[in-house]
């Protein structure tokens, strides 16, 4: 169930799912209705969030804060996030300035 929290939501997501306990935000993630909703919940109460931040993969952090400078600079967050996501479905390493090169790029197609 970890994968599809982390494919749905950035660390931002996931953060102010941990502070408010809204069992909405994860019925947002396809596939998860109410009932698993309170499943992830009753299961891992305070423990969705128990990781260090240098745990996660090199990908989500370069997708966020790609995604994060996009938006930033005025696009569309769905966009940016497409985008992102298509370069590094691709590109196995990259740095965070050639993938926001390359999104624009793709943006602008």
């Amino acid at each position: 169930m970890a994968l599809p929290l982390l494919k749905h939501f950035d660390l931002t997501g996931l953060l102010s799912y941990q502070h408010k306990k809204d069992l909405k935000l994860l019925t947002k993630i396809p596939g998860v209705g109410k009932q698993t909703a309170v499943h992830i919940e009753l299961e891992n109460p305070d423990k969705i969030l128990e990781f260090e931040i240098t745990d996660m993969p090199q990908n989500i952090l370069l997708f966020n804060d790609a995604t994060k400078a996009l938006v930033q600079l005025g696009y569309p967050e769905t966009k940016a996030q497409k985008a992102v996501r298509k370069l590094l479905e691709t590109h196995e390493h990259i740095e965070l300035t050639q993938l926001v090169t390359q999104a624009l790029q793709i943006i602008h197609l």
